[in-house]
């Protein structure tokens, strides 16, 4: 009790040290400017601000660039302090001076704005880009402007890549001599085979080899081996790489394994516990050790779906799978073995 004490008075005080964080304005440059004019803020607590005044007119426009830094556009403005909100309070700073200008000049042609603008190449954050296609057209997402000054000498709004190659453009207005330029992208045609996977004695095996692997199973990061022992129930899937730069991923394979049983003359599932107060167990026995797909469907008393099971691949002679349904009543477990269909009553109690 004493611990759960503490905690919560540790919690009360971080939450009112939070709830104190007004703006913290330092300094601002330029200390000048008309419509249009970026100006950076700079102080502390800025990550949640909320409003930015010139004077008493509201900014056009700010971006919140970091918690330390705010990038505000003037606009109609007016001359006095410069002020910052969140929702914990504000902050002010003088003094700013605010010249009127009759018609500010548009982006294009604001050469505070081209320097100050980050273009982006097709929206790619990384700088490596790999692909299979045999182009890629490029283009600056972000702005418009005049002038494009692509790295393999293109002066077009657009460009193309058909291999190995790095990249980057800069875009702005020639005429005022302003560029801002991108990050440069190294783009990668990634020729390697897609693998396959290969299923044996339990193992998935890939298909043509590779230098690097990296398995998934279910989503999750599952081993860097060169094979994977596939123990349980679920997706499959591998990337390659002979470079570790550029990864290719197989398809996924969806596999089952269970237990050997004795040889039987049928096919036959059974539940068990059954009745069950919430968890059981679908399994379903062979014959002979061989591969099937099988699908599991369960439906409740009015014929609704209460679960359908992604198409399973087995090899061996029983395939087992844990399920769980918290209502009670009374269900329908279909179980689809390639071309025959299996039924049983579940009681949930």
């Amino acid at each position: 009790m004493k611990r759960y004490t503490a905690l919560f008075f540790c919690l009360l005080a971080l939450g009112t040290f939070a709830q104190s964080q007004a703006p913290d304005v330092r300094r601002f440059e330029p200390k000048t400017g008309s419509p249009g004019t970026f100006v950076q803020i700079i102080g502390k607590n800025f990550g949640n601000a909320t409003k930015v005044r010139f004077g008493s007119v509201l900014a056009a426009a700010f971006t919140v660039i970091n918690d330390s830094t705010i990038k505000a556009v003037v606009g109609t403005g007016a001359s006095g302090v410069i002020q910052v909100n969140n929702p914990f309070g504000e902050d002010t700073l003088g003094y700013f001076t605010f010249t009127q200008q009759a018609t500010p000049l548009p982006p294009a042609q604001n050469c505070d704005y081209i320097r100050s603008f980050q273009p982006v190449i097709n929206e790619i954050k990384n700088d490596l880009v790999c692909f299979r296609d045999s182009v890629i057209k490029l283009r600056v997402t972000n702005g418009e402007f005049r002038s494009y000054r692509w790295s393999n000498g293109d002066t077009t709004p657009y460009t193309y890549v058909r291999g190995n190659q790095q990249v980057s453009v800069s875009v702005g207005n020639a005429g005022l001599g302003c560029f801002s330029k991108t990050t440069t992208v190294k783009f990668v045609r990634n020729t390697s085979p897609i693998p396959e996977l290969v299923y044996k004695d339990s193992v998935l095996r890939v298909r043509p080899p590779a230098s690097f692997h990296r398995w998934y199973f279910n989503g999750q990061p599952a081993g860097t081996d060169s094979i994977l022992r596939a123990a349980r129930i679920g997706v499959y899937r591998v990337e390659t790489s002979n470079d570790k730069a550029c990864w290719t991923s197989s398809k996924e394979f969806k596999v089952s394994i269970g237990s050997l049983v004795r040889p039987g003359d049928s096919l036959f599932m059974k539940l068990y516990p059954n009745p069950s107060n919430g968890p059981f167990t679908v399994a379903i026995v062979l014959p002979a050790v061989r591969t099937v797909k099988i699908v599991i469907t369960i439906t409740d008393a009015s014929g609704s779906v209460v679960y359908k099971s992604p198409q399973l691949t087995m090899t061996g002679r029983e395939l087992q799978i844990p399920l769980r349904i918290s209502q009670k009543g009374i269900y329908r477990v279909k179980a689809e073995v390639n071309d025959k269909v299996i039924t049983k009553v579940l009681f949930i109690q």
